[in-house]
Order: structure tokens, then C-alpha cells, then sequence
């Protein structure tokens, strides 16, 4: 199975930070046997173009997506990334019929995966 992994983080402040949780899962999925492809939208000029290619080089049979922060957390400064995560969600979309999950919180394991095609 093909599964992409697409890291939703594009805080770069105080510093940009490394996709790990979706590292480990693509390590994960790839022991398992299937084949993982991690996009990281962190340094993504275009997000649409860069959705859009990696679904058409590596099709894939389902898409996760890694969303570290709904928010940055920054009193008097909050900045809200839902907006973009929406975005985000429409390309995915509309690139592909792969149905997409996104596992916000590890810990809460009954409310926390949602399959946005429903949801977003």
C-alpha cells in the first residue's frame, strides 16, 4: 500500500522543526511492508503544487496528515493555522480520492483520528 504522509507545519518561529511523528510512522509503515513517502510543507513555496506532484509521483492509497499545532501558542500574538490546515484539506481533495486521516493528538485515541473527507 502507498501511503503519504504530509506534515502540515509551517511554523518556522523561534525555529523550524523536523517532521518526527511522521518519521516514526513512515519507519513504522515501511517495517510493516508498505511503502511511505513524507512530504514536509514546512519550506513549501507553492503547498498546492507541491500537494499536486507528490500525489501524481507517488499515488497513494491513503494520506496521512501530521498536524503538530492548531495554534502558536503566543499570547498576544496567537496566530490560528486552521484556515491554512482547511486549505490544505481542499487540495488534498481535490488532488486525489485516497481517503485522508490526521491524527492530532496521540493520547486521545477516540476523538483524535478523524477522516477528513467528512470532517474538513
Amino acid at each position: 500500500m502507498n501511503i503519504l504522509i504530509i506534515s502540515a507545519n509551517r511554523e518556522r518561529e523561534p525555529y523550524a522543526v523536523s517532521p518526527i511523528g511522521a518519521s516514526y510512522v513512515a519507519g513504522t509503515l515501511k517495517k510493516a511492508g508498505h511503502e511511505a513517502l513524507i512530504l514536509d510543507l514546512c519550506f513549501e513555496e507553492d503547498i498546492e503544487a507541491a500537494i499536486t506532484n507528490a500525489v501524481s509521483s507517488f499515488p497513494p492509497d491513503i494520506i496521512g496528515l501530521s498536524i503538530r499545532n492548531i495554534d502558536n501558542l503566543t499570547y498576544g500574538k496567537s496566530v490560528d493555522y486552521i484556515s491554512s490546515l482547511r486549505s490544505a484539506v481542499g487540495v488534498i481533495k481535490n488532488a486525489t480520492a485516497a481517503p485522508s486521516l490526521s491524527r492530532t493528538n496521540p493520547w486521545r485515541r477516540s476523538s483524535s483520528t478523524t477522516l477528513l473527507r467528512r470532517e474538513l
